[in-house]
């Protein structure tokens, strides 16, 4: 999956929980939700180049951004790049976004993204994302503003690594070194909407809203992913019982995930948890929670697959009946 289709449909939840019907706090057209609670089945560093799993791409994805990104349609659009270029099979030209800044208030610059792509291929670094990177022969500042990659073969898969390579501030990662990305309080940054104030190890990351970022805002304000792996934890337990608002993560712009389950896991999942239609629910508080049970949790819900292929989590609804995921 890529990280910035992620963020896409991530992204596309957050700010959509701002419209809606009703709800202290959190409903009416234009509305804010004070705190969201996302939970997710992994989380291992924030780094993109150390851990690629699904919970850590999406804690991620709401902190650093790329030069591209996929719409609702799964068609590439300018993220971090106004336009790019495709010039011959092997060299491709990305006009930066002026006005962009890190949530430090530094500027986005040619060099940030010349460093975070070559890191890939740097030994030292070890990225797990470094055969993505494999035909980049150059990546440079060919004009303000600009920068051009060349590579030493066509390579059709390049054109969807920009929308889920982000872009990182080189005199941040320099200065951190192995640190970033780490558990802490000040070790990741990026330019997206959102700024981690609390990376709690294996437990969780906390969230505050980026009130600087240079695109849309997102309606939710504070917002946490919380680890849970096992589904009986009394964690668990306490979601199904409790009468809080469960969101739908129905934005079909996020891409397929990852298939990591045989499908006969997911045959004995969808008998456990059969999926139900999503339905619209008007929210009555400003706290929410969120039920990540990818990768098998969302194939149905928000791609409309197969059964056999994956199925939504059903959970009681606050109303009674069963919420899907």
């Amino acid at each position: 999956m890529g990280l910035t289709g992620a963020a896409a449909s991530f992204s596309g939840v957050l700010a959509g929980c701002g419209s809606g019907e009703g709800g202290s706090g959190g409903g009416g057209d234009g509305g804010e939700i004070e705190s969201l609670t996302w939970i997710v089945t992994s989380l291992v560093h924030l780094d993109m180049a150390k851990s690629g799993d699904p919970g850590s791409k999406a804690a991620q994805a709401l902190v650093t951004e790329s030069l591209l990104t996929l719409d609702e349609n799964l068609e590439m659009v300018g993220a971090l790049a106004e336009s790019w270029e495709e010039v011959d099979p092997q060299t491709y030209v990305y006009k930066l976004r002026s006005g962009v800044t890190f949530s430090d208030g530094s500027p986005l610059t040619a060099g940030d993204v010349i460093f975070s792509y070559l890191r890939h291929q740097d030994p030292d670094v070890g990225s797990t994302y470094s055969p993505a990177f494999i035909d980049v022969v150059s990546v440079e500042e060919t004009a303000e503003n600009e920068v051009t990659v060349k590579l030493s073969r066509p390579a059709a898969f390049w054109q969807q690594v920009p929308t889920y390579a982000p872009i990182v501030s080189r005199v941040f990662v320099e200065r951190l070194g192995d640190k970033f990305g780490t558990p802490g309080t000040d070790n990741v940054m990026g330019t997206g909407p959102y700024i981690v104030t609390n990376f709690a190890g294996d437990e969780s990351v906390s969230f505050t809203r980026n009130e600087d970022y240079w695109g849309e805002k997102p309606a939710v304000k504070e917002l946490k992913l919380q680890l849970i792996t096992n589904p009986d934890s009394p964690t668990c337990d306490a979601l199904r019982r409790c009468r809080r608002d469960v969101l739908h993560p129905g934005d079909r712009g996020m891409p397929r995930p990852p298939r990591r389950h045989s499908q006969s896991t997911q045959r004995r999942m969808i008998k456990r948890w059969p999926p139900q239609p999503a339905q619209k629910r008007p929210r009555s508080r400003s706290t929410a929670v969120v039920l990540d049970l990818a990768p098998v949790g969302f194939a149905r819900a928000n791609f409309g697959t197969d059964a056999e292929d994956g199925a939504g989590v059903g959970l009681p609804g606050p109303r009674g009946g069963r919420e899907s995921f």
